[in-house]
This record gives C-alpha cells, structure tokens and sequence, in this order.
C-alpha cells in the first residue's frame, strides 16, 4: 500500500538525525572533559610522554584531536549543502544560489580551519587599531562584521525556509557565534594580560571550540531536515 512505503523511510530519516545529534554531542562533551584533563597535565606535570599526549586533546592547538574533528564536521555540512543545492538546482529553484553560496562559505571555513588564514589578520589589524583587550585577537572585528553582512543577506531567504528549518540554522549561527566572537574576545582579554598562556586561557579555548562544533552540529542537524523535506514534497508532516 502506498502507505506503508512511508513509513520506514521517514522512521529512519528522524532516527539518523537523532544519531547523528546525539553521536556528536557525546563526542563534543568527551573532547570537551579529554581537553580539561590536558591542561590539568600541562599545568602540573613536566612529564615529556604525558605532554605530548596531552596536546594532542587541546583545542587550541593545531591538527589536535578537536581541530580534525571540527575540520571533519565543517565538511560534512559542506557535503550536504552541495546535495541540497544539486536537488535545488533541478528543480530551477530560485534559492538554489543562496544554497550554493553557502556550500563556498563552508569549504572556505573549512580551509581556514585547515589553515588558519584568520590568524594572518592579526597583525595587520594590530597596527590599524588601537591597542585593545576586547581585540586583541584583531580577527574578531572582521567575524563580526562579516557576520552581520551575511545575516541581513540571508533573512529574506530564512524567512522562506520551513520554520523548522530555519529556527535551527539560525540557533546554529547563534550558538557558533557566541563561541567564535564572543568566548575568542574573553580569550583574547585574558592573553592580553598574561605574559604566558596558561590553563585560563586554554579553558577558555576549550569552550569557544566547543560551541562552534555545537554550532556545526545543530547546522548539519538542519540540512538533514531540510533534505528528508525536499524527498518528501517538501511536506513538514512527512519528515
């Protein structure tokens, strides 16, 4: 019966967006208590074998666990933009560009990740501004900035999304932005006025990287919604 055709197909549409929230959330929290045992180490050992495992769970530095993973889920939405924008565009859908434009902005954050280019900012920025605690990490002006730019260009198409939808890309924004702008400043203030990174500053680190993976991890969330609704008619109460 046409009926039950549905039924195991949008069983397991909600039950892979559960698990895919849940997966990643258990392991955010586990990088999370991983990173305070780190610094817990950094600080209190000098132990060369534990220092160097130790790293390897800091989020602040470099191709550690939490870096790779967050460049992982950076791309993995990339991914599933560019599936989204591919059905868009076969449907000559007229939103189809705002898809796209957003698959760029992923792989371009994906590679700043990789590479980070936004550090580069820094010391040009440091000789145009004034020499100040809240950017100090002279990046932070131009994130913002950038985000309000992409914010008022993408309202009129969030307001023709589902509601569904769109309510969780922009708690992704949100909570990726608080991480990003807000715990970078208060980390920014905190290296300002210390000489020597230490566990405040790397605790701080530690919970800006881990509301942008949030941030990354409610966004994929929203894609899987978006696309369990584009293979069912786009009809909200199949998906």
């Amino acid at each position: 019966m046409p009926g039950e055709e549905f039924v195991v197909p949008l069983g397991q549409s909600a039950s892979v967006r559960s698990k895919y929230f849940r997966i990643n959330s258990l392991i955010i929290i586990s990088l999370f208590f991983l990173s305070m045992i780190s610094i817990l180490i950094l600080e209190s050992t000098d132990n060369r074998v534990l220092k160097f495992f130790a790293w390897r769970f800091n989020h602040d530095v470099e191709h550690s666990v939490p870096t790779i993973y967050n460049y992982f889920l950076l791309v993995s939405n990339f991914g599933l933009l560019t599936y989204v924008f591919l059905i868009k565009r076969t449907q000559t859908d007229r939103d189809s560009i705002y898809w796209l434009i957003l698959a760029v902005v992923m792989f371009l954050m994906g590679y700043d990740e990789a590479a980070q280019v936004h550090e580069k900012f820094t010391q040009p920025m440091r000789s145009i501004l004034p020499e100040s605690p809240l950017w100090h990490f002279s990046w932070t002006p131009i994130g913002a900035f950038v985000a309000l730019v992409v914010a008022g260009f993408y309202l009129p198409f969030l307001m023709r999304l589902p509601k569904a939808v769109a309510s969780l890309m922009v708690l992704a924004g949100a909570t990726y932005l608080f991480g990003a702008l807000m715990i970078e400043t208060m980390g920014g203030w905190v290296d300002f006025y210390n000489d020597d990174r230490g566990w405040r500053f790397f605790l701080l680190a530690t919970i800006e990287e881990s509301f942008e993976m949030l941030g990354m991890v409610i966004f994929g969330y929203a894609l899987l919604r978006q696309i369990s609704l584009l293979q069912y008619d786009d009809d909200p109460s199949s998906a």
